[in-house]
């Protein structure tokens, strides 16, 4: 028998209720972790754990939060039970910040985060490297000064560009010209973020915000770095992107053409004829011969 949405709520909302009745009603210190960091100091990581069972970050006072988070996380890792050594970092870092043991912690962070990424850990047959880029992705977010913070980045960006999820990698490529505009990263983000608008373009007709951005983002890329390692590739790119810009104007001069607005062909025509070094531009002037010319489209139109 199938739920309802009322059953499905008043459950819900009884499990709330129930996980919190848990809390205590004193929050705890930090001497209640001694014990635990006692065993895990001396290598017993089962005891460790089980010292800290069905005890959790909002358990303890506010200044006993992070030695929590840290502990837990440390304990897991040491059990190699990732997910749970990533949840706790997680909110390590997402709550305490930067802090003299957190470098430690942003390490372990980007190795799980890689091995999630690359398809090293596995649910059975299962990979799950969209979590993989997402933990890489908060590394970033919540620590930007790690030394990890950039390289997780670029291997996130790169995931996202090769599963052709571009503007999920174009996020990650931004992230990386504003908040790491010295990482070594900065001439394979800056030409791929321009290819990321080139490759969600499917055709001249409707794309011409995308066709801009890849434009001028690989003309920036080429003014830029005058010794890019991409120099060759964004140069192509660049003249098929003038091409696509010239037939653009060229289709809507025959879209004019066809309802016969001879203005406004004329206007898209001559527009496509100044692309000067494309193939369009000769087949717009071509087009514009065969129209009356300006001077007579401008007096049919006012007589009209």
């Amino acid at each position: 028998m199938t739920s309802s949405p009322l059953q499905l709520l008043a459950g819900f909302t009884l499990a709330m209720l129930g996980a919190c009745s848990t809390i205590p009603l004193v929050p705890l210190g930090k001497a209640e972790l001694a014990e635990a960091q006692s065993l895990y100091q001396t290598g017993d990581y089962g005891a460790a754990d089980r010292a800290l069972r069905n005890r959790d970050r909002d358990h303890f006072d506010r200044h006993s939060q992070g030695a929590f988070s840290l502990l837990a996380g440390d304990i897991a890792w040491a059990r190699e039970e990732w997910d749970r050594a990533i949840l706790h970092y997680q909110e390590y870092l997402l709550f305490e910040g930067a802090a003299r043991t957190s470098e430690r912690v942003e390490e372990r962070l980007f190795k799980a985060g890689m091995q999630l990424l690359n398809g090293d850990r596995r649910y059975g047959i299962f990979t799950d490297r969209t979590r993989g880029a997402r933990v890489l992705t908060d590394l970033a977010m919540w620590s930007p000064r790690s030394p990890w913070a950039d390289e997780a980045l670029i291997n996130n960006a790169n995931w996202y560009f090769d599963e052709r999820q571009f503007g999920l990698a174009a996020e990650s490529y931004r992230m990386i010209l504003q908040e790491h505009a010295g990482s070594e990263f900065t001439d394979h983000a800056t030409y791929l973020l321009g290819m990321c608008s080139y490759y969600r373009i499917t055709g001249p007709w409707l794309e011409e915000k995308l066709i801009v951005q890849a434009e001028n983002q690989l003309n920036f890329y080429l003014g830029s770095f005058p010794n890019g390692l991409y120099r060759d590739q964004a140069k192509v790119v660049v003249e098929h992107l003038a091409e696509l810009s010239a037939e653009r104007e060229l289709k809507i001069g025959d879209y004019y053409a066809t309802i016969g607005n001879t203005r406004g062909a004329h206007l898209h025509y001559l527009e496509a004829s100044t692309r000067s070094g494309t193939k369009i531009a000769a087949i717009a002037r071509e087009k514009l011969v065969q129209l009356p010319p300006a001077d007579e489209v401008d007096t049919a139109a006012n007589n009209y």
